[in-house]
């Protein structure tokens, strides 16, 4: 006589393995429909506002390249919808699966990161070698060490997770810092993980300036203009070194940091 199995039903999941991975795959697709309905209402409203003039279109290009922002806004507040209706009973069982999620996450970071190494033009890279080597120690070595003195300060428990979360996106994108996270917290038992997401959804309204600021070079590049080099590197260390005086003043930065460490601990515990 057949031994007949019954199906094991997983928490998180909403029936067999195939039916949760495609919900997941469901929910990633809308939140990319729903960035690129958002940057293309946004590019619409820019260019009513202003026309379609040549610093107008660099700032829609760049706002264009940070859209993993605008995914992580956006599939943040998508999570805290699904979260409250399934809360009142909504959907009888949860939508999202993390391990399915963090799966299908990582997957997507591995093969991005093959990508965009097979997409370099070996060519281009030789011949200017000398300038790639020079601005990269430089900027690899100003990041790091900026990034190694903030996080020990903001999570003196959990500063080697948050280190190289925070390095990798500001090195790359949020997914660059989630493949680097995976080898020092693969099962994201700190916060680091959502630190970063959170982070940059709130920085989004500090990096306005600096999208402003970065239409210059370009426009120096095409217009022929050195001088609009050196305008914009001092507009950036200025506005580098406003944000650093006011965010090291003793009551701002114990009001911003009030919740990191004592939510670190907990983290930890978990």
């Amino acid at each position: 006589m057949p031994v007949i199995l019954k199906e094991k039903r997983e928490e998180g999941g909403s029936g067999r393995l195939v039916e949760r991975a495609t919900t997941q795959l469901v929910l990633i697709g809308v939140v990319y429909i729903l960035v690129f309905l958002s940057l293309k209402g946004l590019t619409l409203g820019l260019y009513t506002l202003v026309g379609e003039i040549g610093i107008m279109q660099t700032i829609v290009g760049i706002f264009w390249s940070i859209h993993f922002v605008f995914g992580a806004i956006i599939a943040t507040l998508l999570g805290k919808l699904i979260h409250k209706l399934e809360d009142k009973r909504v959907f009888k069982t949860p939508l999202a699966d993390n391990r399915l999620l963090q799966n299908i996450g990582g997957a997507a970071i591995d093969f991005m990161i093959v990508a965009s190494i097979a997409a370099i033009d070996v060519r281009v890279l030789g011949e200017f070698i000398v300038p790639i080597l020079i601005i990269t120690t430089a900027g690899g070595l100003s990041v790091t060490l900026y990034t190694w003195f903030v996080v020990r300060k903001v999570w003196p428990k959990t500063y080697v997770e948050h280190f190289v979360a925070f390095f990798g996106e500001q090195t790359g994108t949020i997914a660059t810092g989630m493949a680097l996270l995976r080898g020092a917290d693969p099962h994201f038992r700190t916060r680091a993980a959502s630190d970063i997401v959170y982070g940059s959804a709130l920085a989004l309204p500090l990096v306005f300036p600096l999208i402003f600021i970065a239409t210059l070079p370009i426009e120096g590049f095409e217009t022929g203009n050195p001088n609009l080099y050196w305008i914009s590197l001092l507009l950036v260390l200025g506005y580098l070194t406003l944000t650093l005086v006011i965010w090291f003043l003793p009551p701002v930065f114990r009001f911003l940091t009030k919740y990191s460490i004592r939510d670190e601990e907990v983290s930890r515990k978990a």
